[in-house]
């Protein structure tokens, strides 16, 4: 089978925008004035650029909710301009005007008029507007130069057009036959673009009302004909709940209080300091360099990305676990309840939840582990892996709080080795899980475990003085035999003579030496993500008359400096300590097998 073809992206021509808010239901009037701004229809020059920012189309949105402009394949773009091209009728486009903001959603049609724009600005989302809208794989800027190809075999750029169109009237108006005196491709795009100030004709219905009319229209519309994605319906069902309200708030980057009902100046506080940790280097940092991993990368900043990103980290801070039932749980509670008090609290805890979650992994508060981005949660080519996030949130906050301190003080012991194993084992690890239908948001209890197995595996194998690549090959083994055999088939691989490193090679060499560069802990060994979750400790203690100076300085994870006492003093703990933390059935001679076995049955019964 041939590999997929990747869609054109044109998110960035009509930008999306917020639709459903409390603002606007409370400000925006009836229909009175609305009467007075309708146009209708949109010609050719709607499409133009002229730069004033003063048209039609710097006004346009799409509902924050609307589905990416990227679902259709390079052959509706082109029939889509050949019935242009042959003076068709378009299919008409539905808007309703927000009187409040100026504002005009098109609520259907959206993709049908991106796509002309497109043709018209010869920009097929590799623009320099595109890159500041949202993130552009190599793959998205090879679809544009595929579909521009096509489209200038088929019917011609829009400035091919042009010129065309300018030979054709020349021939027109001196009375010669463009047939005979052009060839014929000229004359189908001079015909064309000569005509289009009145072929180009494309009826606009508004939708006349209020902000609920306006509502219910979108909801008709884009859950009928092409539906939205079950997550965005569910979205727009339970959009007054709590989780609604904070991923809404979040994404807003703390502007759009009204969604916080009451706590107003606390939920702004916690979601503006969510954003900049979740979203801020997404959103705001172009930068295509394979070695630029910030904690969180996603792989598009604007549609529904974020939304979706942002429940299965509320999933995870309620439930340890995301799924379809637990994610529809999380964003649906008290979508209906009337009593906003209730509400409004519990949008401030929701928040609050979530913070503490994230204190867990990073920053520098003393629970903080502090775990370093590019080696956790990025594959070893550079690829941004969001569920090894959600996976290791889940793990380290999961349980009673006693439960946690073991798990964190045991974790930390064990450290250095489990860095040296995760540095190997990540990209097998997550491709098993691929395999077996594991993702962001398919995580259960049992594919979160597999940290507690492996960490079992690491004990085990420091304790018997193993290799890191024996660990690895032994856990691999137990975990998933096909992925096993991959690891065992690269290991012995030694390349090809006289060829140059790949360009994947190149990546990896570069990202390994970033992550072996960085400096650890001088407690626990592990890696320190600078700046973001280290403290500076004293060597000799204050208290035992430690002095200031440099010499006594080093640095520290936020867990290892508050937890000092214990892990310096702590021995390493025997397997048997580790199975009775971790609540496995693990034999000491049998590495673990019949645990994982159990574990991967479980996880194929509920799969």
């Amino acid at each position: 089978m041939g590999e997929k073809k990747v869609n054109v992206t044109l998110d960035h021509h009509i930008p999306s925008e917020s639709l459903f808010t409390k603002c606007e239901y409370d400000k925006v009037g009836k229909s009175e004035e609305a009467k007075l701004h309708q146009k209708v229809s949109l010609d050719y020059r709607d499409f133009l650029d002229d730069n004033s920012g003063l048209t039609i189309w710097d006004r346009l949105r799409k509902p924050e909710f609307q589905r990416p402009t990227f679902c259709w394949q390079d052959e509706k773009y082109i029939n889509l301009l050949k019935a242009l091209q042959n003076n068709r009728v378009i299919p008409g486009v539905i808007f309703w005007l927000n009187t409040s903001t100026g504002h005009i959603f098109v609520l259907d049609g959206a993709h049908r008029l991106s796509a002309i724009r497109a043709w018209f600005l010869d920009d097929w989302g590799d623009s320099q507007k595109a890159l500041a809208y949202n993130y552009l794989e190599e793959d998205e800027k090879a679809a544009a130069n595929r579909l521009r190809a096509l489209i200038s075999n088929n019917i011609g750029s829009f400035n091919d057009c042009v010129e065309a169109g300018k030979i054709y009237r020349e021939a027109v108006d001196n009375r010669k036959d463009p047939f005979e005196v052009l060839d014929e491709a000229t004359v189908l795009k001079g015909r064309f673009s000569y005509n289009l100030s009145t072929s180009l004709n494309i009826p606009i219905q508004w939708v006349v009302g209020d902000y609920k009319v306006a509502e219910e229209s979108f909801l008709n519309i884009n859950t009928g004909g092409t539906p939205l994605e079950s997550q965005e319906v569910d979205f727009l069902t339970y959009r007054r709940s709590p989780v609604a309200r904070a991923i809404t708030g979040i994404i807003a980057n703390g502007y759009k209080d009204s969604v916080w009902i009451y706590n107003i100046e606390e939920c702004t506080d916690i979601s503006k300091t969510l954003y900049n940790v979740l979203l801020n280097d997404s959103d705001n940092h172009i930068n295509e360099s394979i070695t630029y991993m910030p904690f969180v990368k996603l792989q598009k900043k604007n549609g529904f990305y974020k939304h979706i990103f942002l429940l299965n980290l509320f999933a995870i801070s309620a439930a340890k676990k995301t799924g379809d039932n637990i994610l529809k749980s999380t964003l649906s509670t008290l979508s209906n309840e009337e009593n906003e008090i209730v509400v409004a609290q519990k949008t401030l805890d929701t928040l609050k939840n979530l913070e503490n979650m994230l204190y867990h992994i990073r920053g520098k508060l003393p629970q903080s582990m502090g775990l370093y981005p590019p080696l956790y949660f990025y594959s070893s080519d550079g690829k941004y892996r969001e569920q090894m996030l959600l996976i290791f949130l889940a793990w380290f906050s999961k349980g009673n709080e006693s439960d946690i301190k073991k798990r964190k003080r045991l974790f930390s012991l064990y450290r250095e080795k489990f860095e040296e194993c995760w540095l190997v084992a990540r990209d097998y690890i997550f491709y098993a899980m691929n395999r077996k239908g594991i993702g962001p948001r398919r995580l259960t209890e049992v594919s979160i475990g597999v940290l507690d197995v492996l960490l079992e595996f690491i004990i085990k194998g420091t304790t018997e003085k193993q290799e890191t690549k024996d660990i690895v090959q032994d856990f691999l083994k137990a975990y998933h035999e096909p992925t096993f055999s991959s690891f065992m088939q690269d290991t012995d691989t030694l390349g090809v003579k006289y060829k140059p490193f790949s360009s994947t090679v190149k990546n990896k060499i570069e990202i390994r030496n970033v992550i072996e560069s960085q400096l650890k802990c001088e407690i626990c060994g592990g890696y320190i993500d600078i700046g973001t979750s280290h403290q500076v400790d004293h060597k000799e203690e204050r208290a035992n008359g430690g002095t200031n100076d440099v010499r006594n300085a080093r640095l520290t994870h936020p867990y290892c400096n508050k937890n000092r006492k214990i892990l310096e003093n702590s021995t390493h703990i025997d397997i048997k300590s580790v199975k009775k933390n971790n609540k496995t059935k693990v034999k000491e001679n049998d590495s673990g097998l019949s645990s994982i076995k159990k574990k991967n049955e479980q996880l194929s019964l509920e799969l």
